[in-house]
């Protein structure tokens, strides 16, 4: 096994279009294209991924729960690894807890930890199966700026869960290609950010044909908070302790690593 390369800013992508997880991950047995979400967001992007730029501050493995309980919450690793100068492949593994596995030791809430205290933890639960993944989803990820506030657009690039793959027909499939989910993003620190998602039923903005429209809407409401839902997902950043078991968890769900 190797470690996922999560490094540099794209810029050293220029010999190759595709680097990182984008080279590393062979999908051995990958299920059918699973609508694991449905079909949620807007069937246009906000901002041009062939004009934004990758932020290498915001490249790593981060880590966002429902809960500060370790037991008792949902948990989602994110993996953004730069696909090119441009855009990144971000990674969604999503994890609960396995109720047959006991670790003693093991702080109650993950509240109040620092990232190397975090990142020890998660290390450890995932090695010993404390926590397992249940799906894991790859989108194309890149920033745009509007009005001074910055955005996250997340488009499916290979959606599907891990153990409950279903069929779809082709004109699910042709519909699963063309939504986008973007996010306002709150940089909180170097090792901390949010998101929020736009509501899309906002202005009837999941109806809008063109992405001038949408962005039109947008600007002119930037400050309206109904633009946005209510929940914010909270990320903190992991460290280079958490690249192996993370990788052990892509292989255990079909996925492998190319030399």
């Amino acid at each position: 096994m190797r470690l996922l390369k999560l490094f540099g800013t794209g810029s050293d992508k220029a010999r190759s279009t595709r680097s990182g997880i984008g080279a590393l991950l062979t999908l051995a047995m990958l299920p059918a294209l699973v609508v694991v979400i449905g079909c949620l967001g807007l069937q246009v992007p906000i901002g041009n991924p062939e004009k934004s730029v990758v932020d290498p501050k915001l490249t790593g493995i981060w880590l966002a729960s429902t809960g500060h309980q370790l037991a008792d919450s949902d948990h989602q690793l994110l993996i953004l690894d730069p696909y090119d100068k441009r855009t990144w492949i971000g990674t969604t593994i999503f994890l609960k807890k396995n109720e047959e596995a006991k670790i003693d030791g093991l702080p109650e809430t993950l509240e109040g930890l620092d990232k190397e205290n975090l990142s020890k933890v998660i290390a450890e639960v995932l090695e010993a199966s404390y926590l397992e993944p249940t799906s894991v989803y790859f989108w194309k990820v890149w920033l745009t700026n509007l009005e001074n506030k910055e955005f996250m657009t997340w488009k499916p690039w290979l959606l599907f869960s891990a153990y409950n793959a279903e069929q779809l027909d082709e004109t699910e499939k042709e519909e699963a290609k063309f939504f986008y989910l973007p996010m306002g993003v709150k940089r909180e620190s170097r090792d901390r950010f949010s998101l929020v998602h736009i509501d899309w039923d906002f202005n009837d903005l999941d109806k809008v044909k063109s992405r001038y429209e949408a962005e039109r809407i947008i600007r002119q409401n930037i400050n309206n908070p109904e633009l946005f839902e209510t929940e914010t997902i909270v990320y903190q950043r992991l460290n280079i302790e958490i690249y192996e078991p993370v990788s052990a968890i892509l292989e255990k769900l079909g996925i492998t690593l190319n030399n």
